[in-house]
């Protein structure tokens, strides 16, 4: 799911439409900000603020991709959204990879360590997927027009391998996934390599992660911070949706797609389940204190994502856009264009 997402972004996008990068800081600064004064006032200690903050930054790529399919929606508001999903997950791994060595140093870790292993983990990541990305770009390139099924093949070998790597190199799985994509995204040449389909095939993947996610929810925790998570699922999502609203209305976005677009941004999932793991396993203490926000906050977001996103894509006028083979692209105009 995040190759898949990570193939929306690809590096010359920023460049073309500054736009996304304005409206991806402004709706991502804002969240880490509520976030972080919230834990703080609430008597949280500052390194548990900052990394609770950076995993609220991140989005549920797979509630937005799910919900785009199932209602067959297309459009700029969706693009937007997926582009946004993207770098507000990679703004949320750099914020935590930040925040990393604040928590090693209070944990007591080796000066050494706090410095090294961040940003091991995330250059390690990254080169772990740049260099399969492009070996699958290559071996993509020299394939024919008719041979979408071995792109398939190629495209799940390639996130397995990637992920086997940075498993025995101990670097973010979740980081090298998401490079992945954009760099295969970035080198694919003319073979397409990640517009393969993955088909019906493709929900099992979905299946799979909610419940992993559900097997990480506790409802004990649940009922013992229910005023602590209200509180954390009322700002963030405040939070994403007047920061993106605000900063979307400045490009010229029409008010109900610039509504939709922050909605879209709400659920959070995988990557906050896979940060608070990071942290419980290099520093336990720090990880139950973490997990017992995060966790279930994710359940409430869990739950009412979906709707969310479903009731977004409708208001944006794209359900069932995707089945209108010869709809203009000029019906709504993208972030930054009036």
């Amino acid at each position: 799911i995040l190759f898949k997402l990570g193939a929306v972004l690809h590096p010359w996008l920023l460049a073309h439409d500054r736009s996304l990068l304005v409206v991806s800081l402004v709706e991502c600064g804002l969240t880490f900000a509520g976030i972080g004064a919230l834990m703080l006032w609430l008597d949280a200690s500052p390194v548990v603020a900052v990394i609770v903050a950076a995993i609220a930054v991140s989005s549920s790529p797979a509630v937005l991709i799910h919900v785009a399919e199932e209602l067959h929606a297309a459009g700029p508001t969706i693009d937007t959204a997926e582009a946004l999903v993207a770098m507000n997950n990679v703004l949320a791994f750099v914020l935590f990879s930040l925040a990393l060595p604040v928590a090693l140093y209070d944990a007591k870790f080796s000066i050494a360590t706090v410095v090294v292993l961040p940003a091991y983990q995330l250059l390690g990541a990254v080169g772990v997927g740049v260099a399969v990305g492009w070996a699958a770009s290559q071996i993509a390139n020299r394939t024919r027009a008719e041979d979408g099924h071995l792109r398939f093949a190629l495209v799940v070998g390639a996130v397995m391998l990637a992920l086997g790597l940075a498993v025995a190199l101990k670097v973010s799985t979740l980081f090298t996934a998401i490079t992945l994509g954009v760099a295969s995204r970035w080198m694919q040449g003319s073979s397409k390599l990640t517009t393969v389909a993955f088909g019906g095939g493709g929900d099992v993947f979905f299946i799979i992660l909610f419940v992993f996610a559900g097997a990480n929810l506790h409802l004990h925790e649940l009922l013992a911070y229910w005023p602590l998570v209200l509180a954390y699922v009322a700002t963030r999502t405040l939070a994403k949706c007047m920061g993106a609203y605000a900063a979307s209305k400045s490009f010229g976005r029409p008010h109900k797609q610039a509504v939709a677009t922050g909605m879209l941004l709400v659920p959070m999932a995988g990557l906050a389940i896979g940060l608070v793991q990071t942290t419980t396993g290099l520093i336990p203490e720090l990880g139950a204190r973490v997990s017992a926000v995060v966790l279930a906050s994710v359940a409430v977001f869990e739950t009412f994502g979906p709707p969310i996103a479903a009731f977004a894509v409708r208001i944006s006028g794209e359900a069932g856009r995707a089945l209108v083979p010869d709809r203009s692209p000029d019906d709504v105009p993208p972030i930054g264009e009036g």
